[in-house]
């Protein structure tokens, strides 16, 4: 058995899997650096650098076991009891930064950055990897995460070394604390608008299901005689969306009108974020208006649309259906054709993954497939590095990041997860924290 003295200490951010609101930062000992496990081929043992936290990761908690978030990164079998019962406690996956401690693949040397998923922990993991299209991007392969979506199994190689981190208070560091924010919420988005709504045209196929599969027809893809209806658009999802509408899309593909339903009237319109592209209606309304006459008299002022689409992004309780019953039993708006695409739901623990009936499902990891399935792989992500740029350049979509620093306390992950369970998280801030 090896000494003290061959150990070092780890800490790990663990939770309930019953409860999520239930965090502990858990002190572990773990094996100094030159008594670890050798490296497998094709492996590389890495440290999380710098990860954000999200409403969802409330999901990844809430639907771990259901959707096996859970089994990325399981609880070290040297977590003290009872922490050490994956059973009853678990470790949830963050999208951020991580660096390479060892590797055996030539192309990813010690020292480089990558991108993907990693766990609230100091303790290093190891990723069994297969590289895949295009160039610089992997596959997680480990039998223990075969049951993980794609999604969470891509992982891309950011930067060589030496790590950009070194120099605290360089530019590049604002960047990437931003970007570990924004651009897996921002991609879904990137899809809604780009492929689900994606107007059709001679030399393309017809617009994509929400899902990824199914059927889902030209008319219900276009938006050009359509209203848009955008359910908890305080979101960051949400102001994703709303931004790829009104500045990516060709004059008359665009929605004649967007309503944008939150629990509180914002500061200012969403066209005043975004270089509109397109000029549609907009109007506002809390959950307790959506259904109030001003806001039916303004719905039915568009006598050319025959459609509405409500995105819900995980509005309170059943909003989105109670606006849609509320369209669907006004006489000047029983024409319309109405459809609800959920994309977030309310996060709550032991949540269900079942999608309630009545709406349309929608998935970013299937829909991710099937996009690169349509256009190529080197053409997707292409396309889609190239539009986040740009979005980085226009400001982050003005988003406020504050970044945190270490595991503990009010500044470190467990001050964050507890506002995050509080609710206490705009959909203008975001969090992020050096690990």
């Amino acid at each position: 058995m090896p000494s003290a003295s061959m150990k070092s200490e780890s800490i790990a951010h663990i939770l309930s899997k019953n409860d999520y609101n239930k965090q502990s930062i858990v002190t572990h000992s773990s094996p100094s650096s030159d008594l670890e496990p050798p490296l497998p081929p094709s492996a590389v043992r890495m440290k999380t650098t710098l990860i954000a936290l999200t409403a969802n990761n409330l999901g990844y908690a809430a639907l771990g076991t259901q959707l096996h978030w859970w089994d990325a990164f399981p609880v070290p079998p040297s977590a003290p009891p009872p922490f050490n019962d994956s059973s009853a406690y678990g470790i949830v996956p963050s999208w951020g930064y991580a660096t390479v401690v060892e590797s055996t693949i030539k192309s990813i040397p010690s020292g480089s950055l990558l991108w993907g998923c990693w766990p609230l922990s100091t303790h290093s993991v190891i990723l069994q990897l297969k590289a895949t299209s295009p160039q610089n991007h992997w596959l997680e392969t480990s039998d223990h995460r075969k049951n993980l979506m794609p999604l969470y199994q891509r992982y891309v190689f950011a930067y060589g070394p030496p790590s950009p981190f070194t120099e605290p208070s360089s530019d590049i560091q604002e960047k990437l604390a931003r970007t570990a924010l924004l651009k897996p919420l921002w991609e879904a988005a990137y899809l809604l608008n780009r492929f689900v709504f994606s107007p059709p045209e001679p030399s393309k196929q017809l617009p994509m299901h929400p899902f990824g599969s199914g059927t889902w027809t030209a008319k219900d893809g276009d938006l050009s005689s359509a209203i848009v209806v955008i359910v908890a658009a305080a979101s960051k999802t949400a102001t994703a969306f709303a931004s790829e509408v009104l500045s990516k899309r060709a004059p008359g593909t665009g929605p004649l009108a967007i309503l944008s339903v939150a629990s509180k009237i914002p500061d200012k319109e969403i066209s005043q974020n975004y270089k509109s592209s397109s000029s549609p209606a907009l109007r506002n309304a809390t959950y307790a208006s959506m259904t109030a006459q001003p806001v039916l008299d303004w719905l039915s002022s568009f006598p050319t649309a025959s459609k509405i689409r409500i995105v819900d992004f995980g509005g309170s309780d059943s909003a989105a259906d109670t606006l849609a019953s509320t369209i669907q039993g006004r006489p000047s708006l029983a024409s319309k054709d109405v459809t609800i695409i959920g994309v977030g739901g309310v996060h709550k623990p032991n949540a269900s993954a079942q999608w309630k009936e009545g709406r349309v499902p929608s998935n970013a990891s299937t829909a991710r497939d099937a996009a690169v399935e349509r256009v190529g792989a080197d053409v997707y992500w292409r396309g889609l590095e190239e539009a986040f740029e740009e979005v980085m350049e226009r400001g982050a979509l003005g988003l406020d990041v504050r970044v945190g620093t270490g595991m503990r306390g009010e500044e470190g992950v467990e001050g964050g997860w507890e506002t995050l369970c509080e609710g206490k998280v705009s959909g203008r801030t975001g969090l992020a924290f050096w690990i």
